[in-house]
């Protein structure tokens, strides 16, 4: 009975926020006068390293997508198009364990075969999986309380059995060692469960969970101590101290740390475990979302622990939020502020994390149903999906921008930005003779209520390159409301829930051939280079040398 109050009051809620708000998502505009921004790049001065975390690990829906009629094809297409242009080398999702999938079938008796069909695929695609120990299969449950009902329906609550859920690990993971081979398997990660201390995941207590992450550790290890075993998957940064705490008093095995994070998140979970372990971290906080918050947690990990432990956000975004149905729940996923935000974030948080794993690559995904099935995710072809590409396979303008990003090097050349507005920045490294320049502009649309901001008039001065430069090409490229944007064209078109394969081959293509800039394109004539350039708010700006 309570349950069914619980979800009344959540689809309750669910309707308050489909009504509460004129617009689901915000397009800036271009406001006067323009700003003047300066960018100077000193080739001969070297700025660390670039650390490509956010090509480590990537986010997808359940597991049973990997294997479901109509859905598995296009999950598995989709990951082996992120790998192979993306550069992305491991992929986490929910729900190993659910039912769906079909490991459990009662004490000491397991099917692997619907888990295999899930590996074979993703390894095929050359991506290698980051596993996260969930959910309870039904049968194991202690509660029939279950997420997202309107979707996947996972059973969230501690086991029946601590023993049971313990041989079920063991045997899981006996069976991909003896499958794929302990050489392969090792250099996987586990990690424990999903946000345990959200109720829409977990049932349990802090303790409880700290149980099964006691219960599942042992488990792995007995396979091999060489597997890589960390938790606590938490949202906001929660339960990091405790968790530490708790490894250590017990001996508890632990790899690795995981915590989640979105921009509209705030520290108000983390902030207490900083003033408690290492209060003198306050004075470093750079009033920056994501370098805050990963900073600080880096902190308290070196603080709490014995050895160093490597930290991965297991989860990231620009907003928690999804749907465009759900329209007090802004977000700017299918759109080009997207892509300056991503930009903006994995600047922030470079050089801190192990991984960092933006969720998800794909906008098949299932938490409120599969696109296309029901309200509140009923228009499918563009529904503000956490993915960096659509159900069809269009590219978003974030993808576009971790399409950039990849051909990066790994050198930080010294960049300065000069600019009464603090959402300009940009990168810039230099490898050998490749150089390589992003700059963007993004705009606060989620927490603003106006959306308008000026054009940025930047001048970019690189001064020192190499003489092995010169005669070399720099080729310029746009993300921005006219460059490898299409949600403007599906508006036009009457914003159909079901796209043609006539509109699907011309978004595809408007996505992926309007890029280019030749107007930003220059040759390499000196050792010092200017380029004068409009970037619009929501816009990217990426140079490099062919």
């Amino acid at each position: 009975m309570k349950e069914k109050k619980f979800w009344k009051k959540g689809i309750a809620v669910l309707f308050l926020m489909a009504v509460g708000c004129s617009a689901p998502y915000r397009i800036p505009k271009i406001t006067e006068p323009a700003v003047r921004v300066s960018i100077d790049a000193d080739a001969s001065q070297k700025a660390g390293a670039l650390d490509h975390s956010w090509e480590v690990i990537t986010g997808s829906g359940n597991a049973s997508l990997y294997i479901r009629p109509g859905w598995g094809e296009r999950t598995l297409a989709h990951l082996s198009d992120v790998h192979k242009n993306l550069g992305i080398q491991m992929v986490r999702f929910h729900g190993i364990f659910l039912d769906k999938v079909g490991i459990y079938q009662g004490p000491g008796n397991y099917d692997f075969s619907g888990l295999d069909r899930v590996y074979d695929g993703i390894l095929a695609t050359g991506v290698k999986p980051f596993i996260e120990l969930s959910f309870m299969p039904e049968k194991l449950a202690t509660k029939k309380s279950v997420g997202f009902p309107l979707g996947y329906r996972p059973f969230i609550s501690p086991p029946k059995s601590y023993e049971e859920w313990g041989k079920m690990v063991e045997a899981f993971t006996r069976h991909l060692v003896e499958r794929y081979g302990l050489a392969e398997v090792k250099t996987w990660y586990f990690e424990v469960w999903n946000e345990p201390d959200l109720s829409v995941f977990w049932t349990g207590k802090m303790k409880d969970y700290f149980q099964l992450y006691d219960v599942t550790v042992k488990a792995v290890k007995s396979v091999s101590p060489e597997l890589q075993v960390g938790g606590p998957a938490s949202s906001q940064s929660s339960w990091i101290l405790d968790f530490l705490e708790h490894c250590k008093e017990t001996q508890a095995p632990v790899d690795f740390v995981s915590t989640h994070g979105y921009y509209n998140d705030t520290l108000s979970r983390l902030m207490p475990q900083v003033k408690k372990i290492v209060p003198e971290a306050e004075k470093n906080m750079a009033g920056k979302s994501f370098h805050d918050e990963v900073y600080l947690v880096d902190q308290i990990i070196a603080k709490t622990f014995p050895k160093p432990l490597p930290l991965f956000i297991t989860e990231w975004n620009s907003s928690v939020a999804y749907s465009y149905s759900l329209r007090m729940m802004l977000n700017d996923h299918d759109l080009p502020n997207d892509a300056a935000f991503m930009a903006k974030a994995i600047k922030e948080v470079n050089g801190y994390t192990a991984g960092f794993s933006h969720w998800t690559y794909s906008d098949v995904f299932e938490e409120w149903g599969l696109p296309g099935t029901h309200w509140p995710v009923k228009t499918a072809a563009y529904h503000g999906g956490f993915g960096l590409i659509t159900i069809d396979g269009i590219h978003k303008p974030a993808y576009h921008v971790f399409a950039f990003l990849h051909q990066m090097g790994k050198n930080l050349i010294k960049t300065g930005v000069k600019s009464a507005n603090s959402e300009v920045d940009a990168m810039a490294t230099l490898d050998s003779d490749k150089l390589a320049v992003i700059a963007w502009y993004w705009v606060d649309t989620l927490s603003k209520k106006e959306t308008g901001a000026p054009a940025a008039m930047t001048s970019l001065r690189i001064k020192n390159l190499p003489a092995s430069m010169v005669g070399k090409n720099l080729r310029g490229f746009r993300i921005d409301q006219d460059h490898g944007n299409t949600f403007p064209e599906w508006l036009k078109m009457g914003k159909p829930g079901k796209l043609s394969e006539e509109q699907i081959k011309t978004l595809k293509k408007l996505s992926d051939d309007t890029l280019r800039a030749p107007e930003l394109d220059r040759r390499v004539d000196s050792p010092n280079l200017t380029l004068e350039f409009k970037l619009p708010p929501a816009g990217v700006v990426f140079l490099t040398t062919e």
